[in-house]
């Protein structure tokens, strides 16, 4: 089991949103499910709130060039979302399928990985 993790420091106190995402292996292939997605955050970032997206979105961060053609990773970017996770969180395929995004990753103390046995 894998749990995946970050410590945070709060400097104020404005609301925080946590979100999870999940995107089932099954379902990447379906294009309209990646807008959707996309509007959710969208109205979630129009709150104008601090917001700590953590996920398994299926999308290799270490393949950059795909990565950075996705429709969802693109998304965030324009939202101003930061991806924090710069390690591998699959080690059978060597991937870093599992993501942390922050709009305001200054905050952010660390995220890792922690592996239970």
């Amino acid at each position: 089991m894998r749990l995946y993790g970050s410590r945070y420091a709060r400097l104020s106190k404005k609301d925080l949103l946590l979100l999870a995402v999940y995107i089932d292996l099954r379902l990447i292939l379906i294009k309209d499910d990646d807008a959707k997605l996309e509007a959710n955050i969208e109205k979630v970032h129009l709150l104008n709130k601090e917001t700590i997206i953590l996920s398994e979105i299926n999308i290799d961060f270490f393949r950059k060039r795909n990565y950075d053609k996705h429709r969802l990773v693109k998304g965030l970017r324009c939202m101003n979302f930061k991806q924090l996770t710069n390690e591998v969180t699959r080690p059978t395929s060597g991937t870093c399928l599992d993501h942390v995004y922050s709009n305001q990753p200054r905050r952010m103390v660390s995220v890792g990985i922690v592996t239970l046995d």
